[in-house]
């Protein structure tokens, strides 16, 4: 068009004065679609943090659920989740952290038959019970603070002080101190492990696979005093010693230490909360990822007695797999 320059101002005025108007582009209407909070949270939740309606975290915030996205590493993958959808996720536990209120009952609860239903599983029966003379208010601690008894908190209050009075009653006399190790094995960890430590509720503790999973008596014995994961501290109802002496007679002296088996380290302490290995939330994790996560992440932090070959090992198990969302 440089040979155009010739032209007056008038006369490229004169030609835009006849050049028909742009019309204006009709507006591209705002979508109205409000996003289903209970759907999000089936499909980005409910895999660590039960049902809707019997969530782990009721009545949280919006601003409590990005705090966590941008804080908590196993939640990052939710990061490209929008406003909208954070806040219809809030919405929907709002809803469900109102349950409907319960008759006030005026039956007498049966803390024998109570403590069969929900505690018999783990700790054994009432009699020969690993939880002896138990008070309220150390179960009600312990069903706030321990991941594996959550399930427990719709328990009232004098269903809980029925069990604390069956415990109470069943406090029997205390062992000998000769108890054998087998005869501790089968008061404190049969009813999880297994009479034969083949596992159960818990996993398999045989010297075979506890050396497959590179654990020292050391951190056995750390483990059996302070818990982990699920599993309770045992600090309360056997000695140091008596410990000590259970965690080596679990780990002979002399047992073979196969090659760490990273898949099932990653069953034993990472399933629970990351799912599946096949669908884990946390596929593809470095070994540097899982320590930061074992030091930063407060419900990790019963992972620290884990050896820098153990971690490999897990992270080794997680090379190759995608992660999917909690």
């Amino acid at each position: 068009m440089s040979s155009l320059s010739s032209l007056s101002s008038a006369q490229i005025q004169a030609i835009a004065n006849v050049l028909p108007s742009s019309p204006t582009p009709t507006p591209t209407p705002t979508s109205t679609v409000t996003p289903d909070g209970a759907a999000l949270y089936a499909g980005n939740c409910a895999g660590c943090h039960n049902p809707l309606a019997t969530t782990t975290k009721p009545g949280r915030t919006a601003a409590q659920i990005q705090n966590a996205i941008a804080t908590v590493s196993a939640m990052s993958s939710l990061s490209s989740l929008s406003s909208a959808q954070i806040q219809a996720i809030a919405t929907a536990l709002a809803v469900s952290s109102t349950p409907t209120p319960t008759p006030t009952s005026t039956v007498t609860p049966d803390g024998t038959a109570l403590y069969a239903s929900y505690c018999q599983g783990c700790h054994g029966p009432l009699a020969t019970t690993t939880k002896p003379g138990r008070t309220a208010t150390q179960i009600q601690n312990a069903i706030a603070t321990v991941s594996a008894m959550s399930s427990l908190s719709s328990l009232s209050s004098a269903q809980i002080n029925a069990i604390a009075t069956a415990l109470a009653v069943s406090t029997p006399t205390p062992s000998p101190t000769s108890n054998t190790q087998a005869q501790n094995y089968a008061l404190y960890c049969a009813g999880c492990h297994g009479a034969n430590q083949q596992g159960g509720s818990g996993p398999a503790i045989t010297p075979t696979a506890l050396a497959s999973l590179g654990f020292t008596t050391t951190q056995i014995d750390t483990i059996v005093t302070n818990g982990l994961g699920s599993m309770p501290a045992f600090v309360g109802s056997m000695s140091a010693s008596a410990i000590l002496a259970l965690s080596q007679w679990l780990l002979p002296a002399g047992t073979p230490t196969p090659t760490l088996d990273g898949t099932s380290l990653y069953g034993s302490l990472c399933q629970s909360c990351h799912g599946p290995l096949a669908t884990s939330s946390v596929g593809g994790a470095s070994a540097t990822q899982i320590q930061g996560a074992i030091r930063s992440v407060s419900r990790m932090n019963s992972l620290s007695s884990l050896s820098s070959a153990q971690i490999q090992a897990i992270a080794n198990a997680l090379a190759g797999i995608q992660p999917h969302g909690d």
